[in-house]
């Protein structure tokens, strides 16, 4: 505690957005970055910057006295019944099996003990919980759509497309809709750019114009674990999978993937540093909920931009 005062970190300040939405998470401070944490603390706990940095020094206290990791295998088979049986069926199931295939890696559906899995998100919403569907007691179909909702069509009111001289850009509210290139979408076989048939009048074939420059995708929202050597991680599902354990559910169904190499388990350098993941006492997602290493965070609702640049430049050509 002698230190905590040297950490000269300048305490966040917060400027009320008239008209903005606020959302509220649960922030795994006690293995965060300190000035990320302290942003955290400061959206709802009116302190000073020493006594942040106090709390957030608690909080990593009381991580290194925890029992070391110990490798606990937390997948279990699941029986392959008429209701698995049909999510297997779905575009959605073969379109996720064929971009795990693309990535190098394998999978298989299976059930998992939610509490022995690792985060590496920093955070979960939790703002909306109240309206949750998940609740304690809910039905095994109930279950099942929960860690496997059905993906429908992106709706013309979930996204604006603006076109100007110097591209396109489009915004959406849902983290799920992505703009990706064609290239990376796990098409089966040898097949061409998917392009709009013009039939012309008196001609036997159509005209084919290539759909360019981008495909816009809902990614398939189910619940993923990945493991990678020794660890299992949350890979997708965040959200649902703490509030499982809010509501005292352990064991769910998952999408469940062996990846052969780091970069199959989706990790990005803005979450829990890896040399956290790896270390004797790694985040669980259950410590989302442990207020010894976890606060509440409020932030404004964010909106995702995807800019495409679409001016043409000549270049030299290589032989």
């Amino acid at each position: 505690m002698e230190n905590v005062a040297k950490e000269n970190i300048p305490l966040p300040t917060l400027v009320p957005v008239q008209n903005v939405q606020q959302e509220t998470y649960r922030a795994l401070i006690g293995w965060a970055n300190g000035q990320w944490s302290i942003e955290a603390r400061a959206s709802v706990i009116n302190a000073s910057v020493e006594d942040h940095l106090r709390a957030i020094s608690a909080s990593k206290g009381a991580i290194e006295l925890r029992p070391q990791f110990t490798v606990t295998n937390p997948i279990m088979e699941i029986e392959d019944g008429e209701i698995l049986k049909a999510i297997k069926e779905r575009p959605e199931t073969a379109y996720l099996e064929a971009s795990i295939k693309k990535m190098g890696a394998t999978y298989r559906f299976a059930k998992v003990n939610l509490k022995d899995v690792i985060a590496y998100q920093p955070i979960v919403k939790i703002n909306d919980m109240e309206d949750s569907p998940i609740q304690n007691g809910m039905s095994e179909e109930k279950l099942f759509q929960a860690c496997f909702p059905p993906s429908l069509p992106v709706a013309f009111d979930e996204v604006s497309i603006e076109f100007n001289d110097a591209g396109c850009k489009v915004t959406t509210h849902n983290p799920n809709i992505r703009v990706i290139n064609w290239g990376l979408v796990p098409l089966p076989g040898e097949h061409q750019l998917p392009s709009f048939n013009i039939p012309y009048q008196g001609i036997e074939e159509p005209f084919q114009v290539p759909l360019l420059p981008f495909a816009l995708i809902r990614h398939p929202n189910y619940l993923q674990v990945v493991q990678y050597l020794d660890r299992f991680f949350v890979r997708d599902g965040y959200h649902r999978g703490s509030e499982f354990l809010r509501q005292g559910i352990e064991t769910v169904p998952c999408l469940f993937i062996q990846a052969s190499n780091l970069a199959q388990i989706g990790w990005r350098p803005d979450m829990i540093d890896l040399s956290q993941l790896f270390s004797p006492h790694p985040p669980r997602l259950s410590d989302f909920w442990d207020d010894e290493v976890s606060c509440s965070y409020v932030r404004p609702a964010f909106q995702y931009v995807w800019t495409i640049n679409m001016g043409m430049t000549a270049t030299a050509r290589h032989q």
